[in-house]
């Protein structure tokens, strides 16, 4: 009997990791109006939109940030994300957006991985985390949590059992 309790306390355990994964496949979030993302190039083209930067994003296996330029239709592909440099509309920086793509492995809502942290990052943006995560030697996965501003623990092991948390978000990356 205690055998039979044990495989179906982890059957109802999976299922709830499966139920609280929720599918963000490799996609564009949502890019910043007048904002430079400096440095960090690992390619320079020329797009006719800010969508056709982000998705050459996407196909570019180094690429995490994108910023376009419409003057002159210039997509810059990033490695990561450098601090942003902000602009006003009235300045030459308002022909300028930026964004980040999100290539990580569907969220897990309400799990939390602990331990095995590398190190943590401030941001109120958890899609960040998976670019933040890609870029860091050694990390294979994240949790975040809206918590004081917004956190992102980027982590060198990613598995084991799970331990609910009710603002947590995680993800493995690719």
């Amino acid at each position: 009997m205690v055998q039979l309790a044990s495989i179906t306390a982890a059957a109802v355990a999976s299922l709830l990791v499966a139920a609280s994964a929720q599918s963000l496949p490799r996609q564009c979030l949502p890019y910043e109006k007048f904002v430079d993302f400096p440095y960090n190039d690992v390619a320079h083209i020329n797009t006719n939109s800010i969508g056709e930067c982000c998705q050459r994003c996407l196909d570019h296996p180094q690429c995490e940030a994108y910023t376009w330029n419409s003057q002159g239709n210039n997509c810059y592909l990033k490695s990561k994300k450098a601090s942003p440099v902000v602009g006003k509309p009235e300045t030459p920086d308002h022909f300028y957006a930026s964004g980040v793509v999100y290539k990580c492995k569907p969220l897990q809502f309400n799990l939390d991985y602990p331990g095995n942290d590398i190190t943590s990052v401030r941001t109120d943006k958890l899609g960040e985390c998976c670019m933040y995560c890609r870029s860091q030697p050694g990390c294979v996965g994240w949790a975040w949590s809206k918590n004081n501003g917004g956190f992102c623990w980027l982590k060198n092991t990613f598995g084991g059992e799970p331990t609910y948390w009710e603002t947590a978000v995680s993800a493995a990356a690719y």
